[in-house]
């Protein structure tokens, strides 16, 4: 009896601890949607940028860097997008996020990233005229064909790869980098 009470203690703790962590995502992501709701009053202005690191070199080493994107090396990326001016490879960073090969664990390192790269810059999310941005990278996702040569592994990592990007579509608007 006593280690049936100390067993259901034992869930009851471990139950608020979800409970407490589900609350801290939460809030999180609402502060990050007000954060995305309205960027304007936070983007830098082409002074600000004027003074960031435009290398040549270093700027299309980060954009490649972002093909890699992953939970573990996400601090680093969102550390080195504070110090660059993207502002001339805008296209190719919201392209290269299209094309990382996310797990669905990435899914909120992405999140970050592109949160950060939409507060900076108006044109990541939807593009310009002529120049996709990162909506319309992923959406193209979804409009691949499929082929009736397709190996069962190849249909497979087709789906993970759109069950990955729906998930990722699906917290960008959550958190309001497009609506």
């Amino acid at each position: 009896k006593k280690k049936k009470e100390e067993e259901r203690k034992k869930q009851e703790a471990e139950t608020q601890a979800r409970i407490a962590e589900a609350k801290k995502r939460a809030e999180a992501k609402r502060q990050l949607r007000a954060d995305n709701i309205n960027p304007g009053d936070k983007r830098p202005t082409s002074a600000v940028l004027k003074t960031l690191d435009a290398n040549f070199k270093r700027n299309t080493a980060f954009v490649k860097k972002l093909k890699s994107l992953n939970t573990d090396n996400v601090d680093n990326i969102c550390k080195e997008l504070n110090e660059l001016n993207l502002s001339r490879y805008v296209s190719e960073t919201a392209t290269n996020i299209a094309e990382a090969p996310l797990k669905i664990t990435d899914v909120d390192a992405a999140v970050k990233v592109c949160s950060s790269l939409h507060q900076r810059y108006a044109e990541f999310t939807q593009g310009t005229p002529g120049v996709p941005g990162l909506i319309h990278a992923l959406v193209k996702h979804f409009a691949k064909p499929t082929s009736s040569q397709e190996t069962d592994s190849e249909r497979n990592s087709r789906w993970n790869r759109r069950r990955t990007t729906l998930k990722l579509l699906t917290e960008l608007f959550i958190v309001g980098v497009y609506t």
